[in-house]
């Protein structure tokens, strides 16, 4: 959805601004009877929601980062809060130096192509707009990124995410070695906590809130694993209910944290409480993207601004089809960028056994990882 949103709502949209949602072309598309472009701007519109899909992600993380220490066997804050900064940083740092490579070697066409199209104050203008440095591109990877993320100076724009998802797991991590240190749950602290934190900053009460759904499923199955419960009609359709509300709902309601977040929250909700939904998230297809998903939210950005944007210029003066020229950056994009994500795996898993090396080390602990 993140690399729908950049690639379709905001780069493809420089040149064709029909793909970026309007409501008053929407509206005028429903009163003229304009069905097809109708469904066809609504299915963009869906999938192209990277606000929504960053709520999603933080409400994960706060599952995945608790469900494991709820547990009294697999439980070792000290090493999982040691690990966190070395497992975000290090595929960070691989992606900051693609970005300066392709800076340094002139391949972002991002700045260019704003120009070209005559939208000086587009999306395209956003990104990579420093001039190329390794010291800059080291700093950015180890500190900044993390601690003083700065627009102008960032060597991926995606990454205005971090600063959040660092205080969260701080957040989470602080939270479970005070008050989940006895085993015992408490949940009027629990909501509390949220509730204020919804108030003042949504995007850490997802956190929370995911932190809430894994003390719920270890609850009622004692693991990580979700138990499959008897398909009452009520339970059946409720929780799809309750996800094809709040997806139809992003499609209409949107710029705002506090809705945002809550409906991420709905959606993540309806996933846990679906046989069918986390059926559907569990096959192949879904377990693939799962996979590289962290890897294509950190590369996308360079392909996007360099290749797609590149096209964006170079397209039109062969001539041809608008809609061709659109459709054969848009395919060509999303295999380059899947491609590079799937490429990227091996960072992946390095990071995460350098990391729990390292914390193992930081906390004393020499015994060989598991």
């Amino acid at each position: 959805m993140v690399l729908m949103s950049h690639l379709v709502a905001n780069c493809l949209a420089t040149q064709a601004p029909y793909l970026a949602y309007r409501a008053g072309i929407f509206r005028a598309d429903v009163t003229q009877g304009h069905w097809a472009s109708v469904s066809v701007g609504l299915l963009l519109r869906l999938v192209s929601d990277g606000h929504l899909a960053v709520m999603i992600f933080f409400t994960l993380s706060g599952f995945a980062l608790s469900i494991n220490q709820l547990n009294s066997s697999g439980r070792n804050l000290p090493q999982a809060a040691a690990a966190r900064y070395f497992r975000l940083m290090l595929p960070i740092l691989a992606a900051s130096l693609l970005a300066y490579a392709f800076m340094a070697a002139g391949l972002l066409h991002n700045l260019a192509a704003a120009e070209a199209l005559g939208r000086p104050e587009s999306w395209l203008t956003l990104s990579f707009r420093t001039d190329p440095s390794l010291l800059g591109a080291l700093r950015f990877a180890l500190w900044d990124v993390f601690f003083d993320y700065q627009a102008q100076a960032s060597y991926n724009s995606s990454l205005w995410t971090m600063p959040i998802e660092m205080l969260g797991s701080i957040a989470i991590y602080g939270y479970l070695g005070v008050y989940r240190a006895a085993g015992r749950v408490y949940w009027r602290v629990l909501g509390l906590l949220t509730l204020a934190l919804y108030g003042l900053q949504p995007e850490l009460a997802c956190f929370f809130v995911g932190l809430m759904l894994a003390e719920e499923v270890r609850g009622r199955t004692g693991g990580a694993a979700a138990l499959r419960q008897v398909a009452t009609p009520l339970r059946r359709f409720a929780p799809l209910t309750v996800f094809a509300l709040a997806f139809a709902a992003s499609v209409f309601l949107r710029g705002n944290n506090w809705l945002t977040s809550l409906l991420a929250v709905c959606i993540v909700l309806g996933v846990v409480h679906s046989n069918l939904l986390r059926g559907f998230f569990s096959n192949g297809l879904s377990m693939f993207l799962g996979r590289i998903s962290f890897p294509l939210y950190l590369v996308h950005i360079v392909f996007v601004c360099s290749w797609s944007a590149y096209l964006l210029m170079a397209l039109p003066r062969i001539g041809g089809s608008e809609a061709l020229a659109l459709a054969f950056n848009f395919v060509s994009t999303v295999m380059i960028c899947v491609a590079a994500a799937v490429a990227f795996l091996p960072v992946e898993s390095f990071s995460l056994t350098v990391s729990k090396h390292v914390a193992r080390w930081l906390t004393g602990d020499v015994t060989p990882p598991v």
